[in-house]
């Protein structure tokens, strides 16, 4: 869902990052021979599908499977060319300049920006953001 959430957004002219805990489809990679319950079709965006080329639209993939052929490559797509970040995990996210018991329900909370401090394999970094989607399930 984030690959997907991230495509729409660089489609409507957003910048994005996405930030991947570990590599891409890690979570899916865990699955082994378990298979989706559902067609290819209704898991994946015409958008994403015209990414990724040519796959069985009524396929049942296995986790490691649709990592493989779907969200790497869509990871690696034009829209989404080096905005994935693997092995960036969020260690915690506020607002710029505040506390969590700062005016909370207050419409300038709105207005700061999200910071995000971020495991990375270089070390912690704090990225800004001014939107924040969490898809880690």
């Amino acid at each position: 869902m984030g690959l997907e959430a991230a495509l729409l957004a660089a489609a409507r002219g957003f910048a994005v990052t996405v930030l991947e805990a570990g590599e891409v489809g890690a979570s899916l990679r865990r699955w082994g021979p378990t298979r989706t319950f559902s067609p290819l079709a209704m898991n994946l965006s015409a958008r994403a599908r015209a990414l990724v080329g040519d796959l069985d639209a009524e396929a049942l993939l296995t986790g490691p499977e649709l990592a493989e052929r779907v969200l790497v490559p869509l990871a690696r797509s034009a829209p989404l060319e080096g905005r994935v970040r693997p092995r960036h995990r969020v260690v915690s996210i506020g607002r710029a300049r505040m506390r969590r018991d700062e005016f909370a329900g207050h419409p300038l909370r709105g207005e700061r920006a999200f910071r995000l401090l971020v495991d990375t394999p270089e070390g912690e970094r704090v990225l800004e953001a001014d939107a924040v989607l969490d898809a880690s399930g």
